[in-house]
């Protein structure tokens, strides 16, 4: 599996990765959900960029923004999971883990192919979201609680590629529920053109939102910055989602 992640850093202003790993700061984790699948090609004989385009530049400057940002740099690590061009792909690090400190965050480039298996993405980061959550206890650094963020064009398909049932959508979102409120995990959902909005709602009903191609940079720099703050991140994060929502 290729490498997407740094793990080291150079100069006078160099992360320290040790001061990291001993929790110097309270830790918040990150988890986000990209959609990669064929409808992010964008529509046969549209100009120019085609939202799968828009979403690596997107990451691109998300990533500079990550490594730079001293306010993230010892509180901040993430996850990315991609569904769509080849399934659900957890990108890992050098370590194997798929989980790398904000400030040495190295982007992937991604591409779009394939059918949207979102649910199998969310139940991927849940179950990814609570073995991270051991792992900090264990070495006994203070957390919040994950952030998962979700971004998708689209909607939950089946392995051909029909949208699932309302049926489905209701279970899966009875499950992020219950997880919300005994304090597990925090779910946002974010669509862009063409996102199957009535599923959003539903997943997410206090937490999702519609935002531009424009913004998706935006996005996931607002999302991470939330991070930042030292009090309640969560709430953090939903007064920003909603703020970008407004401008769309």
């Amino acid at each position: 599996m290729p490498n997407f992640w740094e793990t080291e850093a150079a100069g006078d202003d160099a992360f320290d990765l040790i001061r990291f790993s001993n929790g110097a700061q309270k830790r918040t984790t990150l988890l986000f959900l990209l959609d990669t699948s064929h409808s992010m090609n964008g529509e046969e004989n549209a100009p120019p960029p085609r939202p799968i385009d828009e979403l690596n530049d997107a990451v691109q400057a998300w990533a500079a923004h990550l490594n730079s940002s001293r306010d993230l740099r010892y509180r901040a690590e993430l996850a990315v999971i991609t569904f769509g061009a080849g399934g659900v792909c957890v990108l890992e690090g050098d370590d194997g883990s798929a989980f790398v400190p904000a400030a040495i965050f190295k982007p992937p480039t991604l591409t779009a192919d394939g059918v949207t298996p979102m649910f199998e993405a969310i139940r991927t980061a849940i179950d990814l979201s609570e073995r991270r959550k051991g792992e900090l206890d264990d070495l006994g650094i203070q957390r919040f609680r994950p952030l998962i963020f979700m971004l998708t064009d689209g909607g939950p398909t089946d392995d051909s590629g029909h949208l699932l049932p309302r049926q489905d959508w209701e279970t899966m979102a009875a499950q992020i529920a219950a997880l919300e409120a005994k304090r597990k995990l925090a779910f946002f959902a974010v669509g862009v053109s063409g996102a199957e909005r009535e599923c959003l709602a539903t997943l997410a009903p206090d937490s999702n939102w519609q935002v531009s191609h424009d913004d998706l940079a935006k996005f996931l720099i607002e999302a991470s910055n939330s991070a930042a703050d030292e009090a309640d991140p969560i709430t953090v994060a939903r007064a920003k989602m909603q703020a970008m929502a407004k401008q769309a």
